[in-house]
């Protein structure tokens, strides 16, 4: 706020609406403040205009629209939207593809699906002459869509097809990540609303069509089916299943398969209140798991410190039942200074294993 000041003294008002953007953005994405960020948006709005230099205000609008959509304020927030519209120099551009995608769900928040798609059938017009990122994003915004409309698998259609489009190599990477954030919550919603078969299959079909996840999605469903069947009461028929998928797995090798299998044994046991049985098995995925790391004990991609630090919650958290305190701090303590370990970014990904094993050292 110094600097903004600072610079309207000087009378240099574009540039104290840059600072007033860069404090905009850092309560946003940063404090999660969005009061904040919509004061310092609007500040930022009216420097700019005061400044008679608007060839990029259309950001600005974009950015207010983005703070009023996180405070709940639908309707402001799509009014900002269309006016950042309106200014856009660029219709084609890559940001005006991401504006497009925040006025569909803006719709789709006030429940408007009609709206929604007419303007997917509007960005889809527009991509047919725009650039090939246009086009993968239209893609994108036209599965935000299918998924709210429940027709998962043209929405993984969609996202397959944005994935097949050849684009610059400085746009690929952003792309494919946004793509694969979409299917990971994409496919997490599906599994919750279609049939057990149904959500064991598209969860392997993903795997397969869509690989470099960060973790197995075919994995998470097998979770959730298996819960669901916990809670109506098939505690035996997934005993008999997940004991005979840990034999096939062992006698294959597929140490992967093996160690989810006796993890959702454990689940089991424990949802039956048979906490030795849990124990005994996650000190055996704990010990299958540990044969597998590198050689400083650490695991070292998304899959294996995901598996890894829940079976030590888990076996910490069985080890506190059974009495046994001593052996549930050494797991949580290889938790927590295991991910202490990592980048910002990985342990933000571990943080509810960390916060996990931080309470039960408590």
């Amino acid at each position: 706020n110094g600097l903004v000041e600072l610079e309207v003294f000087r009378g240099q008002l574009l540039k104290a609406a840059s600072y007033a953007g860069l404090n905009e953005a850092y309560y946003r994405s940063h404090e999660r403040d969005y009061e904040a960020a919509l004061r310092s948006g609007r500040q930022a709005f009216e420097l700019q205009q005061k400044s008679g230099d608007t060839a990029a205000i259309y950001l600005v609008h974009t950015s207010i629209g983005e703070d009023l959509a996180s405070l709940g304020r639908t309707d402001e927030a799509l009014e900002s939207y269309r006016q950042a519209q309106q200014v856009n120099p660029n219709p084609t551009s890559q940001e005006a593809a991401f504006l497009r995608e925040d006025i569909v769900v803006a719709l789709l928040a006030r429940h408007d699906r009609t709206a929604a798609e007419k303007e997917c059938d509007d960005i889809d017009r527009i991509a047919e002459s725009a650039s090939p990122v246009f086009q993968a994003r239209a893609l994108l915004t036209r599965s935000t869509l299918l998924f709210d409309q429940g027709k998962h698998g043209a929405a993984f259609e969609a996202i397959r097809k944005a994935l097949a489009i050849e684009v610059p190599k400085e746009d690929a990477e952003s792309l494919a990540l946004e793509a694969r954030a979409k299917v990971i919550n994409g496919a997490i919603g599906a599994v919750y609303q279609i049939p057990n078969d149904e959500a064991l299959a598209l969860g392997k079909r993903l795997d397969q069509e869509m690989p470099g996840m960060r973790f197995p999605l075919g994995t998470y469903a097998r979770i959730v089916v298996n819960q669901r069947r916990r809670l109506a009461g098939d505690i035996d028929g997934l005993l008999r299943e997940d004991a005979d998928r840990v034999v096939a797995a062992k006698a294959a090798g597929n140490v992967p398969g093996e160690i989810e299998g006796l993890q959702s044994l454990a689940v089991t046991y424990s949802a039956v209140n048979g906490v030795r049985q849990q124990a005994v098995l996650l000190e055996e995925a704990l010990r299958v798991e540990k044969a597998t790391l590198p050689a400083n004990g650490i695991p070292d991609n998304a899959g294996s410190q995901s598996s890894y630090f829940r079976t030590l919650d888990s076996l910490g958290g069985a080890y506190l039942e059974l009495g046994q305190t001593g052996a549930a701090r050494k797991c949580f303590d290889e938790v927590v200074k295991s991910i202490a370990t990592f980048d910002i970014e990985t342990q933000g990904r571990l943080k509810l294993r960390y916060a996990e094993a931080v309470l039960g050292k408590a």
